[in-house]
């Protein structure tokens, strides 16, 4: 399956057979396969709805592939041999992307395209084909992941800490995009207890990290 960007697999936990799963980069998938990435958001694809019997194929010699090892191979050779395809503004969206991770949560995206010398309504067409979605939704995600790890990872830290670090405007802003991305508030979602067990902190940064957009 393809679950692109951010979107949530826990559907895929209840499969009875050993699964090999791919993580990419958000703009991969369209350098390897051409795709314009924004037709695919908040959508769940069936791999055969793109690459037919091919990607059968691929499935095939991984479930014959003897380890792990094997395993990962076949599929990194699929990979190596679809080439890279050519691109708009090559390693522009590359750019924007590690600017938002270095410092972006505070960010508009005006200010953004200011501070990289590129034109807003551009910036955003490139990125809404290269990964799927906005830079504004990026830099919510982005921003969010942030806070949801250093509230479950740091204890000193209260809800308005994280508010200001993260840079929301202020707390209720925080709890208006957390409830339009998770469907719960902070607290109801966090519940930060003395007595949780690390898995259960784990379980919660997953459902964070794998987001749907």
């Amino acid at each position: 399956m393809l679950l692109p960007g951010m979107a949530p697999c826990r559907g895929l936990a209840y499969s009875f057979s050993p699964m090999l799963g791919v993580s990419f980069m958000p703009t991969a998938l369209h350098r390897i396969f051409g795709w314009q990435m924004e037709a695919f958001a908040s959508k769940r694809l069936l791999l055969t709805s793109l690459l037919g019997e091919e990607i059968m194929q691929v499935a095939h010699s991984v479930r014959m592939a003897d380890g792990l090892p094997a395993r990962i191979e076949q599929v990194e050779r699929f990979i190596r041999q679809k080439g890279c395809h050519l691109e708009d503004e090559p390693g522009l969206v590359e750019r924007i992307i590690q600017y938002i991770q270095g410092e972006g949560t505070d960010l508009h995206v005006h200010q953004l395209a200011r501070r990289l010398g590129i034109h807003r309504r551009r910036m955003e067409r490139l990125f809404k084909r290269q990964v799927g979605i906005s830079p504004k939704q990026y830099i919510q995600i982005h921003r969010l992941q942030k806070a949801v790890w250093l509230y479950l990872n740091s204890p000193c830290l209260d809800v308005q800490d994280v508010v200001c670090m993260c840079g929301y405007f202020d707390q209720a802003h925080f709890i208006r995009e957390f409830k339009a991305f998770t469907g719960k508030t902070p607290g109801q979602f966090l519940n930060r207890s003395p007595a949780e067990k690390g898995e259960e902190k784990t379980s919660k940064l997953m459902s964070i990290l794998n987001m749907k957009f």
